[in-house]
């Protein structure tokens, strides 16, 4: 299994109406987090000049369950499949927080689980096999 094989499963949540599901990535892509994190980070400055910054944490929150989302069955009063693309703002309160305590907990910091399959001492290309380097080499100059 690669690299990226081992962190491209999916996970199939239950929605309150148990008719409903939505299906999400076990692991955003550092560039999914980073444009998450963006909305932590803006800058405002007042009229006075003063500069600070203001998360907006509710965005955040939507970006995370939005780039996690791969799949649904939502469908409208017709019957007609909702498109993802339609956004994370047509679900009930209790299904993005249930959606968004999942995301979170995928996305936090690595569990005991995770952290044995992938432990850091050793980490390199041939594990000791001789295959290739497992350690960082020297930078040449003007790199």
């Amino acid at each position: 299994m690669g690299y990226a094989s081992s962190y491209s499963t999916r996970e199939t949540i239950t929605l309150t109406n148990q008719r409903y599901w939505v299906v999400i990535k076990s692991c955003l892509s550092r560039g999914e987090l980073q444009r998450a994190e963006r909305f932590l980070t803006k800058a405002a400055i007042s009229t006075t000049g003063t500069a600070s910054v203001e998360p907006d944490v509710v965005e955040y929150r939507n970006a995370m369950v939005t780039a996690s989302i791969v799949d649904w069955n939502l469908d409208d009063d017709n019957g007609n499949a909702i498109p993802i693309v339609v956004g994370v703002s047509i679900l009930s309160g209790p299904d993005f927080e249930k959606i968004w305590g999942r995301v979170d907990e995928l996305n936090s910091a690595p569990s005991g689980d995770e952290a044995a399959q992938f432990p850091a001492e050793g980490v390199g290309g041939d594990q000791g096999t001789g295959g290739g380097a497992t350690e960082p080499g020297a930078v040449p100059p003007g790199v």
